[in-house]
């Protein structure tokens, strides 16, 4: 995408914040397990821990280098307000977590 649509902010949120289940919804994403999802208000998304501010969802995903699981504790330091992540995410977090097949 070369822009943003004229509603939302750079990270493809609109600039109000919005419900961690509603991100998932409109995303078309089906957690596993059994299938809940935590409740957790959100300002924006980010798969760089480095980049999570306060009110974030920091989404873990698994590089070809790095497992962004082992940055969940920056993205907690920085403000983040839910993680998802796949199956391996841990329990853990201290955050709001949401388990998905493919982060990606």
């Amino acid at each position: 995408m070369d822009a943003c649509p004229s509603d939302a902010g750079c990270n493809g949120m609109s600039n109000q914040p919005r419900n961690l289940s509603d991100l998932l919804a409109a995303a078309g994403i089906v957690p596993i397990g059994d299938g809940s999802i935590p409740p957790a208000i959100l300002s924006s998304v980010s798969d760089d821990s480095r980049k999570v501010r306060p009110g974030a969802c920091f989404v873990a995903v698994a590089g070809t280098r790095q497992d962004g699981a082992r940055f969940i504790d920056e993205a907690r330091s920085n403000g983040a307000s839910a993680i998802i992540g796949g199956p391996d995410v841990p329990d853990s977090t201290g955050l709001p977590t949401v388990r998905v097949a493919d982060p990606r």
